[in-house]
């Protein structure tokens, strides 16, 4: 999602796509449902979901790529 919000933004230059791939990337550090952070800053490791109640304490390779594409976008953004 981030990405694409991305090149919409690239596309089009309204920020509101620009601010909507912020709010995306912030999901990873707190920004969600259970007002949680899945990226571990600590650790360097990236919790793979979210359950109604809970953090998804997996801690899979998958998530940590989503994390680090994310990261390193919004920070080519800056």
């Amino acid at each position: 999602m981030l990405r694409a919000l991305i090149v919409a933004y690239n596309t089009t230059h309204k920020d509101t796509y620009l601010n909507l791939a912020r709010i995306c990337y912030s999901w990873f550090l707190g920004n969600n449902s259970l007002n949680k952070r899945l990226y571990d800053p600590k650790t360097g490791a990236c919790y793979d979901c979210l359950h109604p109640h809970r953090v998804n304490l997996n801690q899979g390779a998958e998530s940590l790529v989503s994390y680090l594409m994310s990261y390193y976008t919004i920070k080519e953004l800056h």
